[in-house]
């Protein structure tokens, strides 16, 4: 107790403070742009696709081609593609919606 008395100070807490706040400010920031990156890419694969008439496998093939690496991004991408073409075609009021 007596040596965890300097370490644990509430001078020393107070100064831990500012930088947590800010690392999760920093955190919280980026993770909400990838949320925001996500949503634009799908309303730009939907766009392309309804709107521009490009056939579902030549977008897939264009997105597997520009990422050489098949990251599971791109692939997690195509499957909300599919799964909300998927759902539209059960559901056509969801074009509306969007």
């Amino acid at each position: 107790l007596i040596l965890s008395n300097p370490f644990f100070s509430e001078k020393t807490l107070f100064n831990l403070t500012g930088p947590c706040i800010t690392l999760f400010s920093i955190f919280f920031t980026f993770r909400e742009l990838s949320i925001q990156i996500k949503k634009r890419n799908l309303a730009a694969d939907v766009y392309c696709v309804e709107k521009l008439n490009i056939p579902f496998e030549h977008l897939v093939s264009a997105l597997r081609k520009t990422d050489q690496n098949i990251s599971p991004n791109t692939e997690r991408r195509i499957l909300l593609l599919q799964y909300y073409l998927d759902k539209k075609a059960i559901n056509p009021s969801l074009e509306k919606a969007s």
